[in-house]
């Protein structure tokens, strides 16, 4: 009767264990699918990349961007504007040599051609090893306010002419 009695009370701690481990394997899904509903619906475009470079993930406001439909033929460096392409990769390599997060602009083209103007915040993934992984970083388009700004510094540049020549006379 014992032994009966440690069968039924090993096989029903066995049956509360799997029940367990399928809630959390049950939960882990559940989050793991917000998480991706997340990462590719955020209005920022987010990507990782391997350690040469290549892009691993584009969230869909990124492929959106560029275009992009296979990541295996898919070379971000060919849509840097060539007078940005060098002060970029030197800011990447820079921030993966100093193992800190880096914060640059760029001009980059879009699927449709034309060049916009990116805010990039980014930082070297590590192994616990401390082998270099790859990159993860945002992208914000910024091109609109850049243009704002320049209008704004020019409307006060030739209110400032204007200003400087009203005195003259005065």
């Amino acid at each position: 009767a014992l032994t009966i009695a440690r069968q039924i009370g090993f096989s029903l701690e066995k049956l509360r264990a799997d029940e367990a481990r399928r809630v959390a394997i049950d939960e882990l899904r559940e989050s793991e699918a917000r998480f991706r509903i997340m990462a590719e619906e955020a209005p920022v475009m987010i990507w990782t990349s391997g350690t040469a470079g290549q892009c691993l993930y584009l969230n869909a406001m990124l492929r959106d961007f560029w275009g992009v439909a296979d990541l295996d033929d898919f070379d971000w460096g060919r849509t840097m504007h060539p007078d940005d392409a060098g002060t970029i990769a030197g800011a990447m390599i820079a921030a993966t040599r100093d193992r800190q997060q880096v914060d640059i602009e760029g001009r980059y083209r879009r699927a449709d051609g034309d060049y916009r103007v990116l805010r990039t915040r980014a930082r070297p993934r590590f192994s616990p090893a401390g082998e270099f992984l790859g990159m993860i970083g945002v992208n914000v388009d910024i091109t609109e306010r850049k243009q704002s700004d320049a209008q704004r510094d020019l409307l006060l540049a030739e209110l400032n002419h204007r200003v400087k020549n009203t005195l003259a006379v005065v």
